[in-house]
């Protein structure tokens, strides 16, 4: 800061976006000006900007992730849908599950999420009775989320690599929602 100055002033405001109008290059530009006479009359003038690029859950509206237990060999998935806390009508989380993995049996269990300032998310209430399917057919778990709700949902489920050689780094898979 210069000492000749007399005033100083610092302005500090929020904004809010909305993700079905990401511009096509991904980033938000938000730009300031300032004018001012100075105490000889002369004007001045200085300007500012900075980008915003959502974080990617926001962009895909849901995120998934696994871990895996050594112990007693199975991978835990989370499944994060409707970050943006739209309406939901007729929505589902749709997760195939690939490879030799074995689901877990009645270990699926959807909860309600809180989406923080920050993306993140706080887990909520567990949600009873909730209309979750497993089609061993198609090896496919399907939850229907509430009708109506405007929530963010978080669905957990188990599956389990016992008796099988893992010999692979990683496993793959993509919920849809």
């Amino acid at each position: 800061l210069k000492t000749s100055a007399k005033d100083y002033y610092t302005l500090t405001y929020k904004t809010s976006f909305d993700t079905n109008e990401v511009p096509s290059n991904g980033t938000w530009t938000n730009s300031a000006k300032a004018t001012w006479t100075d105490i000889n009359g002369d004007t001045h003038e200085n300007s500012g900007s900075a980008g915003f690029t959502p974080k990617v859950e926001f962009d895909n509206d849901g995120s998934k992730s696994g871990s895996y237990n050594a112990t007693n060999k199975t991978i835990t998935w989370t499944v994060v849908a409707n970050y943006n806390q739209r309406t939901l009508t007729d929505a589902t989380i749709s997760d195939q599950i690939v490879g030799d993995q074995d689901y877990v049996s009645d270990s699926a269990k959807l909860y309600e999420a809180t989406i923080n300032s920050n993306g993140t998310y706080t887990l909520g209430a567990q949600v009873s009775s909730p209309d979750i399917t497993f089609d061993s057919d198609s090896n496919t778990l399907t939850a229907k989320l509430p009708e109506g709700s405007t929530k963010a949902y978080v669905l957990t489920y188990e599956t389990s690599l016992a008796g099988k050689v893992i010999d692979q780094s990683s496993y793959t898979n993509t919920a849809k929602y």
